[in-house]
């Protein structure tokens, strides 16, 4: 037995020996830098790539030699990382910079975990680095080029809104500006009419006449309306609770122009929603009067009001039997100036529907239309059925 000992001990350090030659192999044939520290936290072993990458011998790198090759801004974090670690027997992910043979500084990713013998004995450290140096320059060039854009991106809005206020500003103005000659304008043409001798106003003269009144009312109907969009485009929302049924029934008892046929209204029961009930009366005033002058020509006008709940949004709608339009230019009614019908046909500015169009988006809300030629035609929108920082109801 005495004699077996020894020869049982030389047979496991020939494994032992075996093994950590093969290992080498293996390491040295790694793609990436790989290291072994022993149970005092020192490294004893450093594979070929690591020593290809910093040119240095193996004995220059053991014990704490490749620390040397640490940039200075590195050193104390990457120092306190490991020995944190490695005291508390704890995996690791570091960062640091180190110096490569050609005196260029890399970024490297260092990953150490703690290893252990079969019979649960703390070995010490074994770990593998990568080159990330594309990837750090690669981020810092996104990085770079996002608060570029970030910065772009804010300047490009802070002209843009300068150029809103501005471009709000000179439409008021000029609008502003443009009513007290219009309304001279109608003024003196039905002056003329009325100074002059009856005999004197022929059938041309008249209609010139009407002409330039008619004139004047479309144009001052168009002031008012930009007047309004600048207005609804400078305003800030008041959000609160509004009723929506005492709202439309207010603008259904307000006075309209003669009509041949009196309209038969159809007002379904309507919520209350959150929202700028100045901007939402709006919306409503725009959409009905819009329906008033679609079904002027109708011996029975009808106009229904609905809403529904779908989702998470209210729908609403206005619809009429009157002349409707054409389905495949329904995507130019809500935009500015933009009129599917002629003035002989339906009078209006082309700027009403933009303006629901308009409050309704900034309500986070949708718009849409249905219709078709002499058909009458159906005006949708929608509004949240809670408002962004509102309680859930429901809760």
């Amino acid at each position: 037995m005495i004699l077996q000992e020894p020869q049982a001990t030389q047979d496991i350090v020939q494994r032992l020996r075996e093994t950590e030659d093969r290992f080498k192999v293996m390491a040295d044939s790694s793609p990436v830098m790989l290291w072994m520290s022993a149970v005092d936290s020192n490294c004893y072993f450093f594979n070929k790539p690591w020593l290809d990458f910093t040119g240095r011998t193996l004995e220059q790198e053991v014990g704490a030699g490749w620390c040397e090759g640490i940039y200075f801004e590195d050193f104390q974090h990457c120092l306190d990382t490991y020995l944190d670690h490695f005291n508390a027997r704890e995996p690791f992910r570091m960062r640091y910079r180190l110096r490569r043979h050609d005196g260029q500084y890399r970024w490297l990713l260092d990953t150490g975990v703690p290893r252990y013998s079969p019979d649960g004995t703390f070995m010490g450290f074994v770990g593998s680095c990568i080159d990330i140096q594309e990837m750090v320059e690669a981020s810092e060039a996104l990085a770079n080029l996002n608060a570029t854009l970030e910065r772009r991106v804010q300047e490009r809005t802070a002209q843009l809104a300068d150029v809103n206020r501005e471009l709000e500003s000179f439409a008021y103005s000029v609008s502003h500006d443009l009513r007290a000659p219009l309304r001279q304008i109608g003024s003196y043409a039905e002056l003329i009419r009325n100074e002059l001798p009856r005999e004197l106003v022929s059938a041309t003269l008249e209609r010139y006449l009407g002409y330039l009144q008619e004139g004047s009312d479309r144009a001052q109907e168009l002031v008012r309306d930009v007047l309004e969009f600048s207005r609804v485009s400078g305003v800030g929302l008041s959000m609160r609770r509004v009723a929506l049924a005492p709202l439309v029934a207010e603008l259904l008892e307000m006075p309209g122009e003669p009509r041949t046929a009196p309209v038969r209204w159809e007002i379904a029961p309507l919520p209350e929603v959150t929202g700028d009930a100045t901007l939402l009366r709006l919306v409503f005033q725009n959409l009905l009067e819009n329906a008033l002058k679609f079904t002027e020509r109708r011996s029975d006008p009808v106009i229904r009001v609905s809403h529904s709940e779908q989702g998470d949004e209210h729908v609403f709608s206005v619809a009429d039997n009157g002349i409707g339009f054409d389905p495949a230019h329904s995507h130019r009614l809500f935009k500015l100036f933009q009129r599917l019908h002629s003035q002989e046909e339906c009078r209006g500015s082309g700027i009403g529907l933009a303006n629901v169009a308009r409050i309704v988006k900034r309500h986070g809300g949708r718009v849409w239309a249905e219709g078709k030629v002499d058909e009458g035609a159906a005006f949708y929108f929608t509004l949240p059925l809670q408002a962004a920082g509102e309680p859930n109801s429901a809760a």
